[in-house]
């Protein structure tokens, strides 16, 4: 739900709720779809009589990514807040969606230069049973949303699981040991 002022009555309120997605969502009886909180007072805002339209870029940015703009460090200025709103909102497709996909981009592919050395195909680590259970449905997220592929190269690299802060798992592959034999590529500097 947007932010708004709403004026009750009766304590009752009206709201218009917007499903700006194709998916179909449901919405279950007594379901909180809002917060609600009193206020004391409200200022107006006169808007001088030019009668230019006013657009607030704020309302652009989709629901699932505010809080990326809304918590940002109160060190940055009004300008750069409204340059990360706007970066944000460009961008919106590669984050990860309300509907939980992986945002991508095709711009560019990577290729890994190994030079001429063997390649390594690393063991599976084994996994405890329920570290197992979450690799597999990431697994098959990953394959359905088309991040990952199967893949028949002679390199190959265990997948490992990290805890997060929020309890939750981060899936990883360790390239650490593939790493040692990618070519470096030497940066050059303009003097």
């Amino acid at each position: 739900m947007p932010k708004s002022i709403i004026k009750m009555s009766d304590s009752t309120v009206i709201l218009s709720v917007l499903n700006p997605t194709s998916e179909r969502k449901i919405l279950k009886k007594n379901i909180q779809v809002a917060s609600v909180s009193e206020i004391d007072e409200v200022m107006s805002c006169d808007l001088p009589d030019n009668s230019e339209t006013y657009v607030l870029k704020e309302n652009t940015i989709p629901d699932h990514l505010l809080p990326l703009v809304e918590n940002v460090s109160q060190k940055l200025t009004k300008s750069e807040r409204e340059q990360l709103a706007d970066t944000v909102n460009e961008y919106a497709d590669i984050f990860v969606g309300p509907n939980g996909r992986l945002g991508h981009t095709d711009v560019i592919e990577h290729e890994i230069d190994t030079g001429d050395a063997r390649p390594i195909k690393l063991p599976v680590r084994r996994l405890p049973i329920a570290q197992r259970e979450v690799a597999e449905k990431e697994i098959e997220k990953m394959l359905e949303q088309g991040i990952i592929q199967p893949s028949k190269s002679p390199w190959a690299a265990p997948i490992v699981l990290v805890r997060k802060r929020d309890a939750t798992w981060r899936f990883c592959v360790d390239y650490r040991k593939i790493n040692l034999f990618r070519a470096r590529t030497p940066i050059h500097y303009r003097a």
